[in-house]
């Protein structure tokens, strides 16, 4: 990536979150995970017009899931983490506000999570976490 970049190391699951804006004046960010592996590449593009762009979930230091999107109008974001009811208790739940990053917001959780739900600019969305050791045996 060229352009102004800064760095956030998230600090539950050690990922590395690296936000940059591009001469053209696009924004990316890029996810690495804690091992330095591209999870994904994201731009503001408005192609898709989507609140959350994509969650993960692993365990290496302790469980834990990460959750990436594009700020999409004025208002907070809510990211609320699910985990599986038959091992954490029926209705299990985390919510909480993202944290900016530029164009984009983060949010990360200590825990055994699957699935995100997202809250923005009254729309709501939501998806599986992927297994980042899914990822690192392709």
């Amino acid at each position: 990536m060229d352009g102004l970049k800064t760095t956030q190391v998230l600090p539950i699951s050690g990922c590395v979150a690296v936000f940059a804006h591009q001469p053209d004046g696009r924004t990316v960010l890029e996810l690495f995970d804690p091992a330095g592996r591209l999870l994904a590449v994201f731009s503001n593009s408005l192609v898709d017009s989507s609140p959350l762009r994509g969650g993960w979930r692993g365990s290496a230091g302790g469980s834990w899931a990460v959750a990436i999107g594009l700020q999409v109008g004025p208002g907070d974001t809510t990211v609320r983490f699910q985990g599986k009811k038959r091992l954490l208790g029926p209705g299990f739940r985390v919510q909480l506000p993202a944290v900016a990053l530029g164009d984009f917001w983060v949010a990360e959780v200590a825990g055994a999570f699957t699935s995100v739900e997202v809250v923005a600019a009254n729309r709501e969305t939501g998806a599986r976490l992927t297994p980042i050791d899914r990822l690192s045996r392709s």
